[in-house]
């Protein structure tokens, strides 16, 4: 099926955040998180430019055989108006957003929470870290960037589909834990990682990472039972000498990382 110009522009309009949030849809680009992703979420729509993408691929035709309706063929010049990337890489799909229960469950497991987290790029990258040291859940803040953001899309590279991702009151939902669930917040004044006993151990832990330039906020801060903190090895004793912080996606790897270690 050929692509419509109604289509192109309602595809090119799931680039901003209203139009996703109202029709709970979002988009994904290139053949290999399409793929990811749909194992996890329904396909709505999928265009394909044949002069790019290998029709006879077994990833196109796994899509075309399940949802043959669904599966647009799209020269270059509309793949390119759908696209929010400089490089379109020839394939587009839409799928339909998830939701799951938050203020009723309680958090199992290692859960990472997200306090106004506002770089796509460092969201992205944060879902992806945690979904390698097995983190189910991410509780956000209504001020973290949308995870449907295309941006955040990219930089999961499918890793969206293993993580739930949850946006809601965080000081209402800290209020209502259990007050034997540890709370691991980074701040300056925490506890080196590095030394014995850092991270408390637990079967469910929570760690909260911060906005990347004010940190965690005060509202939230009242909530940290394990302040911690990552020491920086930077030569120089003049404050110009060290770097002036250490980006949030690569700390949350580092804290995750020192976790899985107990």
């Amino acid at each position: 099926m050929d692509v419509s110009k109604s289509q192109i522009k309602f595809v090119r309009g799931l680039q901003m955040k209203k139009n996703r949030d109202e029709e709970h849809l979002f988009v994904a680009e290139g053949l290999k998180s399409i793929v990811m992703l749909y194992a996890h979420f329904e396909l709505v729509e999928c265009f394909v430019d044949p002069s790019v993408i290998d029709m006879q691929s077994e990833e196109i035709l796994t899509i075309q055989k399940h949802a043959p309706q669904r599966v647009y063929i799209a020269t270059n010049e509309d793949i390119s108006k759908m696209s929010s990337m400089r490089t379109p890489q020839g394939i587009i799909g839409v799928f339909r957003q998830s939701s799951y229960p938050t203020q009723s469950e309680s958090p199992q497991g290692l859960c990472l929470v997200l306090d106004s987290i506002q770089d796509p790029g460092n969201m992205g990258t944060i879902i992806r870290t945690a979904d390698w040291f097995g983190v189910k859940d991410i509780y956000c803040s209504p001020q973290t960037v949308d995870c449907y953001n295309p941006k955040v899309i990219q930089a999961t590279m499918g890793s969206l589909g293993h993580v739930r991702i949850h946006y809601l009151s965080l000081p209402k939902w800290f209020a209502q834990l259990p007050p034997s669930v540890p709370i691991i917040g980074t701040l300056l004044d925490g506890k080196n990682i590095y030394t014995p006993n850092a991270f408390p151990k637990n079967e469910t832990c929570i760690i909260i990472m911060g906005n990347e330039g004010k940190c965690i906020s005060d509202e939230i801060k009242q909530y940290i039972t394990h302040p911690v903190c990552i020491p920086s090895y930077a030569l120089g004793s003049a404050p110009m000498d060290k770097p002036e912080s250490l980006n949030v996606s690569i700390a949350t790897g580092i804290i995750l990382a020192k976790y899985r270690e107990l």
